[in-house]
């Protein structure tokens, strides 16, 4: 009965050891998969909704520590002219080295994403506006200097906004109004200037 007690008790541990590790797998393609559903698959940045996601505990912090934060939008200029010009390979490319650059301009504590189509976020934490302003030159001269071997030189408009007492997508708001300004201005610039 002893040895009969001992194998049950080792078959139930064997159990329990393998049901362990099948759940620590599942954990692990569950959140492979969670990290698939907010990256967006072309860039490698943050698709809108893991941008969202990502944002949010930024936005709390800034309230609570009382920091300023700023969003640019980026807009590649003529993007549709692009892509009837060379087809979407090429604009996909396009779009690849515009996210490549802007990732490699970045400090490791802003958060960019791919917003829609060739619009991406920039979320500036511990920025206020004029700060905004710096960042999206410098990204604008980066964007410039992309040289894909086109005719058509890769260009793009931004625009900045801080949150201020507003919420997301009030500063959002703001930031798409300075980038369509921009765009008016004849693209390839920042709005505001500051």
């Amino acid at each position: 009965m002893g040895t009969l007690w001992l194998t049950k008790k080792k078959f139930q541990e064997a159990v329990e050891e393998q049901v362990e590790l099948r759940t620590q797998d599942l954990k692990e393609k569950m959140m492979a998969y969670e990290q698939v559903a907010m990256t967006d698959a072309l860039t490698g940045l943050l698709n809108r909704r893991g941008g969202e996601e990502a944002v949010t505990p930024h936005i709390a912090r800034s309230r609570r520590m009382k920091t300023a934060m700023s969003f640019v939008l980026v807009d590649i200029d003529n993007f549709k002219k692009v892509n009837d010009t060379y087809g979407h390979a090429v604009g996909d490319r396009v779009i690849e080295a515009v996210a490549r650059t802007i990732r490699q301009n970045l400090r490791t504590t802003d958060l960019a994403a791919r917003w829609g189509g060739e619009e991406l976020l920039v979320c500036l934490p511990d920025t206020d506006l004029a700060g905004a302003v710096l960042v999206a030159e410098k990204l604008r001269q980066a964007v410039a200097l992309i040289d894909l071997e086109t005719r058509h030189p890769i260009t793009a408009s931004f625009g900045c906004a801080e949150l201020g007492d507003d919420d997301f997508q009030v500063a959002l708001a703001r930031a798409d109004m300075q980038m369509y300004l921009a765009k008016s201005q004849g693209r390839n610039c920042v709005c505001p200037r500051i």
